[in-house]
């Protein structure tokens, strides 16, 4: 039997990967953002309390995994 080997990620690769999530959120978070301005200016047959509260919360939260993920980097580099 081969003994099972421990997968790590140095910490060079992993504040890559924190850069480059924190970037897909907030961009997520930009057109989450945009489709819900261009879905209330449409004037189509929508809620729009609906439609602003479930996209500015998702807005806000995708906006907060972005700068998480910023704030975890740069713990990352220390």
């Amino acid at each position: 039997m081969t003994k099972k080997e421990n997968f790590r990620i140095d910490r060079k690769t992993k504040s890559d990967l924190y850069d480059k999530f924190s970037s897909y959120f907030l961009d997520l978070s930009k057109l989450v953002f945009a489709g819900v301005i261009l879905a209330g200016i449409m004037g189509m047959e929508v809620n729009t309390t609906l439609l602003f509260l479930i996209g500015g919360l998702s807005v806000v939260i995708l906006t907060l995994f972005g700068y998480i993920l910023i704030i975890l980097k740069h713990n990352t580099r220390a």
